[in-house]
């Protein structure tokens, strides 16, 4: 991480992202914290030359993930949203979290770059849906 560098931490209410605000608070950044029920229109002011580490989306097996769709726009669209937004303040990191579930379940382990994706469910398929249209942005 930068040092100095504004933090925007989004999912930050999640079980990951309360750990890694936590760290980051410990090792003496002051990351700007947004989480589940904190509306994400904008990104807050002064980012510019910083990072944001995009958390937040639906959990994978989440009572509230079972409406149509609800996975490709919180999981799939909406982090593409938020990375365009990030690269129009100037951020210079957007660090998304995806998951292995957009690997094949039987393939050997660790996975290369070079391996197929092969999502199996709604969620794995948002999340590789994010991440294509992120590396567009890169």
């Amino acid at each position: 991480m930068l040092p100095s560098s504004p933090v925007l931490v989004t999912g930050a209410t999640g079980w990951i992202g309360r750990r890694l605000v936590e760290r980051l608070l410990d090792s003496g950044e002051r990351p700007c914290a947004i989480g589940r029920t904190d509306a994400l229109g904008e990104l807050p002011s002064g980012l510019q030359g910083g990072v944001v580490i995009h958390l937040a989306g639906l959990a994978h097996r989440r009572a509230d993930a079972s409406a149509p769709g609800a996975h490709a726009f919180s999981n799939g669209r909406e982090p593409v949203r938020v990375g365009r937004l990030a690269a129009g303040q100037g951020v210079k990191r957007f660090v998304f979290v995806s998951t292995a579930a957009v690997m094949p379940a039987s393939h050997r382990h660790p996975w290369r770059e070079s391996d197929p994706p092969c999502p199996s469910d709604e969620y794995a398929r948002a999340k590789l849906d994010a991440e294509r249209g992120l590396a567009e942005l890169a």
